[in-house]
């Protein structure tokens, strides 16, 4: 599971806009910006949506993966994830994990090993 992990914690093939672009869908694409334009009251366009997941190698990542601080700061500090960083759970890492309970239990399980 390493590698569909995001630096995060969170699963990029779990998430809609990851799914739609893997799918190469344009009308998927469009219904995941309309979404999140009402779930997050904020102006979402398609070009926002188009992601090939955090966890990969591609700077084509969606709107809320391209201005999160978490993986440019893992790939500075060269770790896949945040669970083998010596400063775990940042103030970035908390806030986030604050919205995703199972991102952070994604991390602690790997934590674990």
């Amino acid at each position: 599971m390493l590698h569909q992990l995001a630096a995060c914690g969170l699963v990029c093939r779990n998430c809609e806009a990851f799914q739609a672009t893997q799918a190469n869908d344009a009308e998927a694409i469009a219904a995941v910006a309309a979404a999140w334009s009402r779930r997050y009251q904020t102006a979402f366009v398609p070009d926002d949506i188009w992601c090939d997941g955090c966890a990969f190698d591609s700077e084509r990542t969606n709107h809320h993966c391209r201005d999160c601080p978490i993986r440019p700061c893992a790939r500075r500090r060269g770790f896949t994830t945040c669970a083998q960083c010596p400063d775990y759970r940042c103030d970035n890492l908390v806030r986030l994990h604050h919205l995703s309970p199972e991102a952070h239990q994604n991390l602690e399980n790997l934590r674990c090993k």
